[in-house]
């Protein structure tokens, strides 16, 4: 997992206060917005995946929300009508390696090789080419992050300790997303997962939660491409 320690890098932040915020692993983990521009950004790894993705695009499409999301490669494949389908709701996608290694075991060929195979298969399905890369798991060091500006790519985490599945692990869905509301400020990356192990039935109960109790604060739910693009605007 990533490490939570934030620290700014590049330019100096805008006179309003916005910057554009990563960690000790070259991580986008957030975008320092000022008060008042509350807009975050809502993301998914480990898609697509029929048990659960369309179930999430339908509950996006009731609060007339975006997101972004981090696919593997290897499920873009396998289910490309899927993957066409977040495309063309108006949400993101983003390569989140080809079949989810811990990129710190491998060397800088194979770590180039999971995103490029990976990329293509976005390209196969009939998708744009991703922009925006997360790594499995957060878990990242600096000889990875060569790699994977090597191919173009920009890396993208997500605000530390706001990942919906840490917060139902021991809180039913409602009192999990109150509290995760609660700590959410402007800019913030939040993290979900459409796939992957264990099983997302917790994650699917406490999505809805998390987007009303989001919009009830006042919050507009972007992507990490349209949050960025606040920050430099």
């Amino acid at each position: 997992m990533a490490t939570a320690v934030i620290v700014l890098v590049g330019a100096a932040p805008a006179r309003d206060g916005r910057r554009v915020e990563r960690n000790r692993e070259n991580q986008i983990v957030r975008v320092r917005l000022p008060n008042h521009q509350r807009v975050v950004a809502l993301s998914f790894d480990d898609g697509p995946d029929p048990r659960y993705t369309p179930v999430v695009l339908r509950m996006l499409a009731t609060y007339r929300d975006r997101a972004t999301f981090f696919m593997e490669g290897q499920f873009v494949q396998q289910h490309p009508d899927l993957a066409r389908a977040v495309a063309a709701q108006g949400h993101e996608v983003a390569n989140h390696t080809w079949d989810h290694p811990d990129l710190r075991r491998l060397d800088h060929a194979a770590i180039v090789h999971q995103l490029e195979r990976a990329s293509a298969a976005f390209e196969a399905a009939g998708l744009a080419r991703p922009a925006l890369f997360r790594p499995p798991k957060g878990a990242f060091n600096a000889a990875d992050d060569l790699a994977v500006r090597s191919t173009g790519l920009t890396t993208a985490g997500w605000t530390p300790g706001l990942c919906v599945e840490k917060f139902v692990r021991r809180r039913t869905p409602d009192a999990a997303m109150r509290a995760m509301v609660a700590r959410v400020r402007p800019g913030d990356i939040l993290l979900a997962h459409d796939g992957g192990i264990p099983n997302r039935g917790a994650t699917l109960q406490a999505l809805p939660v998390l987007l009303a109790g989001l919009r009830s604060r006042g919050f507009k739910v972007v992507t990490v491409a349209e949050l960025l693009r606040l920050a430099r605007s």
